[in-house]
């Protein structure tokens, strides 16, 4: 049997979202989405932006961005980047590595992992926790319990671009 590859390169999939090259990008900014919550480690977080403070565990530096008409804004951009995760490969049960380029702040890492939650047809969530890279723990497909959030000042819009080879926590930690 033979198989087939396909490749879509630089293709504009929907508003603000695109697959370029082999990775998968997606743009938030601060009309896709209300601000839902946040961990203990973020004392700030509108959709403006966030602070993380006092360097605390990944599970708590971390921000949920509420999508989709039943959360107010937009269904069209909540529709498209949920069929776009899936087209990526992307699963709703983990989260995923990405490179992230904020828009000004002062941003502590330009990592960040992401889950999206699909809730129903209208509302759903994407859960944002910029990781600390002081080790090379972060890059493997583990268990994240162990890793840090990043201190500093992170602004939307941004722009999240899955790493690859994918780093996907096994254990859903967000």
């Amino acid at each position: 049997m033979t198989s087939v590859a396909i490749q879509i390169s630089g293709a504009t999939i929907g508003q603000g979202v695109k697959l370029g090259g082999s990775a998968f990008s997606f743009t938030l900014t601060s009309s896709d989405f209300a601000a839902g919550g946040s961990g203990g480690g973020v004392p700030t977080f509108t959709t403006a932006g966030f602070t993380v403070a006092g360097s605390p565990h990944l599970s708590i530096s971390n921000i949920v961005a509420d999508l989709g008409s039943g959360n107010g804004v937009s269904n069209t951009y909540y529709t498209q980047l949920y069929n776009d995760w899936l087209a990526a490969g992307l699963d709703t049960s983990h989260s995923y590595a990405f490179d992230v380029a904020w828009t000004g702040g002062s941003p502590g890492s330009t990592e960040a992992f992401v889950s999206f939650y699909h809730q129903s047809a209208t509302s759903g969530s994407l859960t944002i926790a910029p990781v600390s890279t002081a080790n090379d723990q972060w890059k493997l497909p583990l268990d994240l319990t162990s890793l840090y959030g990043a201190n500093g000042t992170y602004n939307f819009p941004a722009t999240f671009t899955l790493r690859l080879p994918k780093v996907q926590d096994g254990t859903d930690w967000c």
